[in-house]
């Protein structure tokens, strides 16, 4: 038995094979004779394709502003390191804001002047004394470029990989790239070598050698630094926005429901083990400071 594909037409009453023509095919509709489909009533969509379906309130940020107060001319951007050169002899590293403040602007002033007549800088330059001068006191009090961040409330994280490789993370999740904060990261490992000696108070060596630096800083804020280790050095700054934190405020805040906090209350009261672990930025330090306010105030406490 052998099989004919495609099979042969079929044999009217003498044998005789006969082929009908194949009826045509109806013709397609334009698009204009096409009857619109009915719109979909915003109650009867799925909630992603409405979210789709809505115009955007507001474009979404990609690259954060420059920071308040933050300088954007590379020639002023030198002049930061120029104006605390010719003052370095004048401040003391445990001198207050209002004493340093006039001696900075003061000096910044005089710089201005000089860019100005020399015509490196237009006389529109001027209009930058108060930044020059707030940029020059956070080189030399403060971490740089980075103490504009640590004035935001809203800012939480800024992690550096290199020197022109900046995220900053806001308090609403939000991470968003920022301008660079040196021109090399030659420069990047010289201003962590300064951050670590002012942050520890005692010269602190960060090298090859040491390629790690760790540094508790002012307003419960964290700076850790890596080099040599990591293919570009690498800052993390962080900044934890809830240092009170309790577990009553953690279920004020939705985190956490009242029977989970009731049970980790009683866990820490009857000294039970608890290992808190999670990702960045999953909130193990805040859930860590919850769970030590539980501990009773007459209880002696030694961190390892």
């Amino acid at each position: 038995m052998s099989l004919r594909w495609p099979p042969a037409p079929p044999a009217d009453l003498n044998g005789e094979s006969r082929t009908e023509p194949a009826p045509p095919f109806p013709p397609v509709p334009s698009r204009a004779q096409l009857p619109p489909f009915p719109p979909v009533p915003p109650h009867a969509q799925p909630p992603e394709l409405a979210r789709l379906a809505a115009p955007l309130a507001e474009p979404v940020a990609t690259i954060a502003p420059v920071p308040p107060g933050g300088l954007t001319d590379p020639r002023l951007i030198d002049g930061i390191g120029e104006v605390t050169a010719m003052m370095a002899t004048l401040l003391d590293d445990g001198a207050s804001t209002a004493d340093v403040m006039p001696v900075i602007r003061e000096t910044a002033r005089r710089w201005l002047e000089a860019q100005v007549r020399s015509g490196q800088m237009p006389a529109s330059a001027g209009g930058e004394l108060d930044r020059l001068a707030r940029a020059v006191y956070d080189q030399r009090y403060g971490l740089g470029p980075l103490s504009d961040y640590l004035r935001d409330p809203q800012v939480e994280n800024v992690d550096l990989n290199g020197c022109d490789q900046v995220w900053i993370t806001y308090a609403s999740g939000e991470r968003v790239a920022g301008p660079p904060v040196a021109t090399t990261d030659e420069a990047l490992i010289a201003m962590i070598r300064t951050w670590a000696t002012r942050g520890g108070q005692t010269a602190r060596d960060f090298s090859a050698a040491a390629p790690l630096v760790n540094v508790a800083l002012t307003g419960s804020a964290r700076l850790t630094a890596t080099m040599e280790v990591t293919p570009r050095p690498c800052v993390s700054l962080r900044r934890h926005g809830q240092p009170d934190i309790t577990l009553d405020g953690l279920v004020r805040l939705g985190s956490i429901d009242p029977a989970l906090a009731a049970f980790l209350s009683a866990a820490v009261r009857a000294r039970c083990n608890i290992i808190v672990t999670g990702g960045v930025n999953a909130g193990k330090t805040t859930l860590l400071r919850a769970l030590a306010s539980e501990i009773p105030p007459d209880e002696r406490v030694a961190t390892l």
